[in-house]
Formats: C-alpha cells, structure tokens, sequence
C-alpha cells in the first residue's frame, strides 16, 4: 500500500532536517514525503534538492499571508499519490517503525490517534547538534526513560514502542477501550475517508479552534472510528518554546452549531483545491 507521510512545516529547517532524517530511517519503503509549507521559501525547495536522491519527495507551498495550515494540508492531500495518509508537524522524529506499524493498524473509516514522547529542551539541543541520534534515543529508550519517568509533562511512557503484531500488543491494548483524540502532530487515516468529511475545514483560520479538535468530532460523525495509536506511532516531540499560534476570534459557536446540525461535511475544505 502507498502511504503519504504529510509534513508540515513553517520556517525551521534545521529542525525539518532531522525529521526527515528519521524518515530515511523507515523499515516500510512504499511511501513518500509531502511537504506542507506554510509559506514558499526558495530556502526550503533549494534544502529538499538533496532529500529527492534518497526520498520520493514533494513541495506543496504557497504565501506566507498569516497562519493557514489547513489550507495547505489540504493541498498537500490533493497533491498525494498514496492511499493512505500519515499527518505529522515538522518538529517530530519517528521511530523506526513508525510507517509499518501503522500500515498493520490501517483500516477503512478508521482514524489512528498517536501521541508523542515531549523532549527535554538538554535532550533535543543534543539532538540538534549531532551528539545524539534518534538511533540511539530509539535503541537505548529505557536508559532515557530514567529520566523522563519522573516529569510528567515529558509523558515518558508516550515513547515505548510496542509492535502491533506482538503478543502484549494483542493482549493488553488491542482490546482495551481508551478515550482517544486525533492529535494534529501524529494521526493517520485512509485518503478516501478524509475526502469523505471534506477534509480539514479552512472556515476556522484566524479562530482558535484547533483543526485537530473540529476534525475529531467531524470523523466521529460521520460513523468512523478513532482508535488509539499509542506505543505503535511512536514520535519524539522536539523541545521549543511555545507560541500563541492560533488566533483571537473564537469560532466555538460555529463549531457547536455544526455539531448540532450534523454538519460533519465542511463547506471550505479539500474540495476547494480540487480542479
């Protein structure tokens, strides 16, 4: 099966870079990368020039004209090949596993909710200097865990990996009903399903309604189930300080509006961008 891993990502790429790194790292190789940009840099196309040797690669973007990241997710859908698409932000590695784990998992009207590992701000600089590699944060995770155990904002247990396919997998979380929600930096889910509910709904930008909260319940309406993820998607949330990225104008009214309605099809979202 052909997976669309969608990045996005908005002036950083160095920390670009390491994600895609990780994602050289991937044991499933019928997949490819979209870039999602929320802005056209000519830094960034000249940055990708060297992935498109070793990835099959591609750069959605369009004009830095205040945040829109729904908007050029959607494109990044339109653009893709795959059959199945991964969502990731431009500031998580992967596991090594991370692709595979989730093509066992995959189901029709069915979204995967992952969760990410928080790394420390000491961790992720030595992460961004080269003296530590997601290899070995990967193969030594317990030696790390040590430390992240005791800080519950790290949510250490987030970067245990357990293989689908694995008997404690089968016998504890297969079967275990866990309240779960798509989580915008790791979620994945059928291309014909996120077409179904018009994907991302752009009538929230400038709001602060987070596009992963409106989609969650979008989903949900519609019949499909969101099923956890948890300890198969595994990703490591690189440290930064946190931004007021999302916008003063409410849009909770309309949003309740929607759900009492049904209105699980949004009006402005991929069909927007389909010619």
């Amino acid at each position: 099966m052909k997976v669309s891993v969608i990045v996005t990502t908005y002036k950083d790429l160095e920390t670009l870079k390491l994600v895609l790194d990780s994602l050289l790292r991937q044991d499933y190789n019928n997949f490819e990368v979209v870039i999602a940009e929320d802005d056209n840099a000519q830094e960034t196309v000249d940055f990708l020039q060297d992935y498109k040797l070793s990835l099959d690669i591609s750069h959605i973007s369009h004009p830095d004209t205040g945040r829109r990241k729904t908007t050029i997710q959607n494109k990044a859908v339109v653009a893709s090949k795959g059959e199945y698409l991964i969502f990731i932000d431009g500031d998580v590695l992967v596991h090594s596993k991370f692709i595979s784990s989730q093509v066992l998992l995959a189901k029709k009207q069915q979204v995967l909710a992952g969760r990410r590992l928080n790394l420390d701000e000491k961790t992720s600089n030595a992460i961004r200097k080269g003296s530590l590699s997601v290899v070995s944060l990967e193969k030594y995770y317990w030696l790390f865990a040590l430390k992240f155990m005791f800080k519950k904002e790290f949510r250490f247990e987030q970067g245990i990996y357990i293989s689908p396919q694995s008997f404690l997998y089968k016998l504890f979380l297969a079967k275990r009903k866990r309240a779960v929600a798509i989580l915008g930096c790791n979620w994945s889910c059928f291309k014909e399903d996120f077409v179904n509910i018009n994907g991302f709904d752009e009538g929230y930008e400038n709001s602060s309604i987070a596009e992963d909260t409106d989609l969650d319940w979008r989903f949900q309406m519609a019949g499909y189930k969101v099923k956890s993820s948890k300890n198969v998607a595994v990703v490591y949330h690189l440290f930064h300080k946190k931004s007021d990225s999302l916008g003063g104008l409410s849009g909770h009214a309309k949003m309740q509006n929607n759900k009492a309605a049904g209105k699980f099809f949004c009006e402005r979202g991929i069909n927007t961008h389909v010619k």
